[in-house]
Parts: structure tokens; sequence; C-alpha cells
């Protein structure tokens, strides 16, 4: 699960501003993506899991995991941050009457997985992708 009070939150994930899918399906979606990857050996653990080398093919999977992150742009104009730990912060600070409304404030802004998760200080993200393939 992805406390946005995680140390590692901003690698994991960043807020996206996307209204039309709910978090489920864009979750499932982003699975599906990763899985995608992997399976085709186009998925890179370096700095940015999606990083393209000279010689890689352009990627549909890739093209649809670029095309949401840059969605935070939008949740940045929005909100004026796209990092879901100043959204936890905000969250917390937000007086009772601001935080019963959160859903109508806050409905378009989902939480896009950029590909890892960590735990103890490792990235745990490709062998759970790793796992899921093989199956």
């Amino acid at each position: 699960m992805r406390h946005l009070e995680r140390d590692t939150i901003a690698e994991e994930a960043v807020l996206i501003w996307l209204p039309e899918m709910t978090q489920p399906a864009l979750n499932a979606l982003a699975h599906g993506a990763h899985r995608r990857l992997a399976r085709d050996g186009a998925l890179r653990w370096a700095a940015s899991p999606f990083a393209l080398t000279p010689d890689t093919v352009p990627n549909g999977a890739l093209e649809a995991i670029r095309a949401l992150e840059a969605r935070s742009g939008e949740a940045e104009t929005r909100l004026g941050a796209s990092s879901p730990r100043v959204l936890g912060a905000a969250l917390m600070r937000m007086k009772p009457k601001a935080y019963q409304d959160r859903a109508r404030l806050l409905g378009g802004l989902r939480l896009w997985p950029r590909g890892r998760f960590f735990v103890d200080g490792e990235d745990t993200y490709p062998q759970l992708i790793a796992d899921r393939v093989a199956a």
C-alpha cells in the first residue's frame, strides 16, 4: 500500500489529474503496462524505470505511461504541486469542514504509480513485476 507520508513516495508515485478514470482502473492500467514492458524486456530499472536507450523502438505501453505521467502538470496547475507528500501534509492541516469536502475538491486527482516500491531501502517492484510476468 502506498501511504502519502512514505519517505520514498516521490520516487514511487506522482499526482496526476485524471477525472475520467477511477484510481482502481488507473492502478490496473499501470500494472498492465508495467507487466507488458517487463515481458517485452523494455522495462529499465535505472534512474527512471521508463528510460529509453537510443536503440529502443516505440512502445505503446511506454507511450501510455509517459502520457499519463504528463498529466502531473495539470495536477500541479490545479493544486500547486504534484507531490503526494505535499498533498498528505495539506490534508493533515485542513480544517474539518474542508476535509469533509475533499472528495469534491480533489475529485479528479489520482496517484500514478511510477514503477517503484521501496521496502527497507530496496526497490522491490522489479521483482514483483517479474513474478507476475512469470506466472
